[in-house]
């Protein structure tokens, strides 16, 4: 945005031993704290996603901290639908 990065999204491929499913875990999601709330993490989210789908992934996998509202409205947005 304006020639600055807005946040990024990392994440990795993970091969399972004698499995058919490879899974796509997205590590680490940060966006610029004063441009929360206006889409970008959505975006960073689905770019990754669609980068796993087309690296062969299966599942995806993502995780953060109880305590963190946005992050947890966001995946559920997304239809992340397991939580333990």
């Amino acid at each position: 945005v304006e020639d600055r990065i807005a946040g990024f999204a990392l994440g990795s491929m993970i091969e399972k031993r004698n499995s058919a499913w490879n899974y796509g875990y997205l590590t680490w999601l940060a966006v610029d704290p004063t441009l929360k709330r206006s889409g970008i993490a959505s975006q960073l989210v689905d770019e990754i996603t669609h980068a796993f789908i087309r690296d062969g992934a299966r599942m995806m996998i993502v995780d953060t901290d109880a305590d963190n509202r946005p992050a947890i409205s966001l995946f559920r947005k997304k239809n992340f639908l397991k939580e333990d």
